[in-house]
């Protein structure tokens, strides 16, 4: 491992990544006190009694047990915001791993030092893992902080188990990287690869929905990787 790249490729991506922790500590706090609401005041099964059966299959709904505090708890893992914070991470280091450095110029500069290209591919892996795993772990500790925070402390409960989702997420951001990675290789504009493995991230997703809402194309489902590493278990 080339630690000085390490470090440069770092202390570039800092903003992006502190930004990203910020967004999703932010969110899984104050979710649950919006779920607490929810539950005390609102009753989350009068609100999913209301959504189609279909999108209840694509929210997990149907493997959850929505009685408890913590199968309410477990939607704040499912939620858009904090995956639109982690896929951005994903694919905007991904596509910056080759064709960003191609973009820039900085590829030829790079590469004539004494330096492996796969240490120069898995500096920018190790990043990524480093700031997949860190996001996942700021959403269970957005979690506990509110769980201290919202509720009176004879009624808390361990947010242990949501552990197994951190490394639910860490899988499945692996994956992305994989892909994202593989888009970045082929094209010589990051933009491109952005949008190409944005697309592909949506293609994965829609199968997904078609195949919950269509019961006769059930298997579509296991086209994509949310289809497959299913956060709700």
């Amino acid at each position: 491992m080339n630690w000085v790249l390490l470090r440069t490729t770092l202390y570039r991506t800092r903003v992006m990544l502190g930004l990203c922790l910020l967004l999703v500590l932010a969110f899984e706090w104050f979710y649950v006190h919006v779920a607490m609401v929810i539950r005390e005041r609102v009753g989350i099964l009068s609100i999913l009694g209301a959504l189609p059966q279909g999108l209840l299959k694509v929210i997990g709904a149907e493997q959850i047990d929505l009685t408890s505090p913590l199968g309410i708890l477990s939607f704040g893992y499912m939620h858009p915001l904090p995956w639109v914070a982690l896929l951005t991470w994903i694919i905007g280091r991904a596509s910056d791993g080759v064709a960003g450095d191609i973009e820039r110029g900085t590829m030829d500069l790079l590469l004539a030092q004494p330096v492996r290209r796969i240490k120069v591919i898995l500096t920018h892996l190790l990043v990524i893992c480093t700031g997949v795993l860190l996001i996942g772990l700021t959403m269970w500790l957005g979690t506990y902080l509110g769980m201290r925070t919202f509720v009176d402390p004879d009624e808390q409960f361990s947010v242990w188990p949501f552990w197994r989702a951190v490394g639910s997420i860490f899988w499945i951001g692996w994956c992305v990287a994989g892909y994202s990675f593989f888009f970045s290789s082929l094209d010589r504009y990051r933009w491109r690869a952005v949008a190409s493995a944005a697309a592909f991230t949506f293609a994965q997703e829609l199968l997904n929905v078609i195949g919950s809402f269509w019961a006769d194309a059930e298997w579509i489902r296991r086209l994509s990787i949310s289809g497959n590493c299913e956060l709700q278990r």
